[in-house]
């Protein structure tokens, strides 16, 4: 199983899929809630691109070099950072998705 935090004090390892799953949901529910005024957005679309960005934030925790470092099974070094994998993995999704290059960019720098 692939985890994105490990077993601290009483709590069990979180399962990535759990993670980003329930990042993107909490990113577009916030989103969604709101009152907003947009114009160069719609508020569906932002909602739909914070949950892009929720969903993929953490993606790069998958590899193995990442998973291995989370389990105390390796030192942090740059192979263990997961942070430029998730904004590249995450730019070409929301370019996927048909978003525009633009809203593509901000993604990648958020995350």
């Amino acid at each position: 199983m692939l985890i994105s935090h490990p077993a601290e004090k009483n709590a069990p390892e979180k399962p990535l899929k759990d993670h980003l799953r329930s990042v993107g949901e909490i990113s577009r529910h916030q989103i969604q809630k709101m009152r907003l005024d947009l114009t160069i957005i719609s508020q569906n679309q932002l909602a739909e691109l914070s949950y892009l960005i929720g969903i993929f934030h953490d993606f790069g925790k998958s590899s193995n070099y990442f998973q291995k470092y989370i389990r105390g099974q390796r030192k942090g070094d740059v192979l263990t950072q997961h942070s430029f994998i998730s904004a590249v993995v995450a730019y070409h999704m929301v370019r996927q998705k048909g978003f525009d290059p633009a809203w593509a960019v901000i993604s990648y720098l958020l995350i």
